[in-house]
């Protein structure tokens, strides 16, 4: 009862303000130490055994040795036995342990106490200080062995060392009570070093604490994002690598998410309010997680999820479940936000699959779904990569010089329905890569749109058209072809303006082609800029009308100098009479408003048929003449080989 009670008041109260760290350190530090602190206390044992044997008995000589032994034997056993590490043991576990060791200290202490000190008052006078010494000597030697545990160490120097040195000065005479007092000042000084040990003891584990921690923090900041404590992107690359064959083998899904409209929110609200978007959005995300699911941030408004054990059923439900939590307007501070989402995945069951593979394909398929600008989900198919690709080459070649320099014009002559003579060219750009071959100006141009590049590239081409100029005869004019985009680039405008003043260049030869879809934006704010061309002299022409929205609109507000038929119309006319009636219709319209009109898409001679009987004033197409470049200027306006209707 007094042990049990004894052990509670130990476990309460003799690590109180002690950390587990602390405890653990000191555990461990024991357990290199026993060893060699049981070898040292049974060696003084035997050699003061061998002192003490010619003045007692034999049994009462070497009886506490022989218990030591046995003792000893014991306990290193336990001690060999008890191999589980230290950093697994609970705190309570490393308590009892280091309590079991005081006790076991003050059990020794005593027996090798009384032993000693019985077997100096039995011995002859003049060898009672060596038993003293050996004894003293075992006490200060297993203090040193215990010099991570003050507590065991100074149960040693009370209950061993002391009474021993007392027992020198009581016992004998004046020499040995000398020795005595010397032991015991030397019992001190250890007791001191013991102190100033465990201080460094304490002072070391704090420090590794500190560290621990801060490199514990400095692996969270370098794994978390701060604004929504979700796992960033290097955390995200962490569980790719850290896939195994195995895992890879189960099905592996990588969905990339971009939030369309954030950056309107974040532009027009601030910060503070995008923010507050990607947290929801993000809420929103982890409600739509199953089990194996991983959610991540990459950064920006972009978003991933590494999915385990995955089917590209379970992934397209996921995406499914994202795109329509979104569907929600999200609120902050009363007002409500639209924002979307494009999500792109990969997925793989083969082992050997490597994740930035994985990553690049989701990558891929999310480019595909962000061109649409709505929330859509697209998964990686392998013709994904290809068109990837050849984007990537366009691009690389649009920012190398050399091969920007080789985009070219070609043009195509429009002839007049009376005459039969060439009146006008439209400026077409060409362009031939390396390793591509030729690509369509709608690729290129897309993707110079895309990047930024369409005031360069419209520069260059221009620059081509007014040094074609001096191959045409004075009466013709060009077309060249503009994006409502440039349109509405008065900076563009001026450059090209400028451009055309510099070279002498007669801008009432010009005239700018606009598509009627690109005419759905600002129709006012670009009116009133194509009017201060149009003071200078430039024409306009409508391009692909009855293709659009806004035909009628713009010929009502716009002062357009001619329109181009969409050839689509004319190719549909040759087998359906609807269409050739709608054909018809158009172009009378077109005649009651005095518009002259550009048949364009004339391929064959039953093209050339149907417009015969047809109210247009010019024809355009591969059947008049196929683009060419100037040096074949001279051909196409030789008066012996002029094209003309038959």
């Amino acid at each position: 009862m007094l042990l049990g009670a004894a052990q509670k008041i130990w476990l309460e109260f003799s690590m109180r303000g002690h950390s587990a760290s602390l405890m653990r350190e000191q555990f461990a530090a024991i357990k290199k130490q026993i060893p060699i602190l049981y070898s040292l206390l049974v060696i003084n044992s035997l050699f003061l055994a061998i002192v003490i044997s010619e003045s007692v008995s034999p049994i009462f000589a070497f009886g506490f040795p022989l218990l030591l032994c046995v003792g000893a034997l014991i306990r290193m056993i336990y001690w060999r036995r008890d191999i589980a590490p230290t950093a697994k043991l609970r705190a309570k576990q490393v308590q009892q342990k280091l309590y079991i060791v005081n006790i076991v200290a003050l059990l020794f202490t005593l027996l090798l106490g009384y032993w000693a000190i019985t077997g100096m008052v039995l011995m002859n006078p003049q060898d009672r200080y060596y038993a003293g010494f050996f004894a003293i000597l075992s006490c200060i030697t297993c203090t040193y062995c215990l010099l991570s545990m003050p507590s065991a160490a100074y149960i040693v120097i009370l209950f061993g060392a002391v009474p021993i040195s007392v027992s020198l000065a009581i016992v004998g005479d004046g020499n040995l009570a000398l020795g005595g007092l010397n032991l015991t000042i030397i019992g001190l000084l250890v007791t001191k070093m013991v102190q100033a040990q465990w201080e460094q003891l304490k002072t070391m584990v704090r420090s590794n604490m500190l560290i621990g921690f801060e490199k514990a923090r400095a692996h969270r900041l370098a794994n978390q994002d701060a604004l929504t404590l979700l796992p960033n992107r290097r955390a995200f690359v962490g569980w790719l690598d850290a896939l195994t064959p195995r895992q890879k083998e189960n099905g592996v899904g990588l969905l990339l998410i971009d939030l369309n409209g954030f950056k309107m929110v974040n532009d027009t609200y601030g910060h503070d309010v995008g923010d507050e978007v990607l947290k929801i959005s993000m809420q929103r995300f982890e409600k739509c997680l199953g089990e194996g699911q991983h959610l991540a941030r990459l950064g920006g408004d972009e978003f991933a999820i590494l999915v385990y054990n995955a089917t590209q059923s379970k992934i397209s439900a996921l995406a499914r479940l994202i795109i329509t939590s979104l569907t929600k307007q999200i609120e902050i501070n009363g007002v409500f936000h639209n924002v979307g989402a494009g999500i792109g995945s990969s997925f793989s069951v083969k082992r050997d699959v490597k994740f930035e593979q994985m990553l690049k394909r989701a990558d891929i398929a999310l480019y595909s779904a962000k061109k649409s600008r709505q929330s859509k989900y697209r998964p990686f198919i392998q013709s994904m990569e290809e068109a990837l690709k050849r984007r990537s080459a366009i691009e690389n070649a649009l920012t190398n010089e050399t091969e920007f320099a080789k985009i070219q014009l070609l043009f195509q002559p429009i002839l007049s329905s009376n005459s039969h003579h060439i009146v006008g060219l439209e400026a077409l750009a060409r362009w031939k890569i390396p390793h591509i071959g030729d690509v369509s100006p709608r690729e290129f141009l897309q993707v110079a749109q895309d990047m930024g590049l369409m005031d360069k590239l419209s520069e260059h081409l221009f620059i081509k058209l007014l040094e074609s100029m001096d191959f045409w005869p004075q009466n013709i004019w060009i077309s060249f072809n503009m994006s409502a985009r440039e349109i509405m680039s008065k900076r563009s405008l001026q450059k090209l303006v400028k451009l055309a003043d510099s070279r002498d260049f007669d801008l009432t030869r010009l005239k700018i082609e606009l598509k009627e879809t690109s005419l759905v934006t600002d129709l006012d704010a670009m009116i009133k800029i194509l009017n201060i061309l149009q003071s200078r002299g430039v024409g306009v022409i409508l391009d692909d009308f009855g293709s659009g929205l806004a035909a009628i609109s713009v010929l009502q507000k716009m002062k357009i100098e001619m329109v181009k038929i969409d050839h689509h119309l004319l190719h549909e006319a040759r087998n359906c009479p609807r269409a050739l009636d709608l054909y018809h219709g158009l172009l009378m319209l077109l005649r009651s408003i005095n518009m002259p009109v550009v048949a364009t898409g004339v391929e064959s001679e039953d093209h050339k048929m149907i417009l015969r009987a047809l109210p247009v004033d010019y024809l355009q197409g591969f059947y008049i003449g196929r683009p060419f470049n100037v040096g074949d200027a001279a051909e196409f306006f030789d008066p012996a080989k002029l094209l003309q209707l038959q």
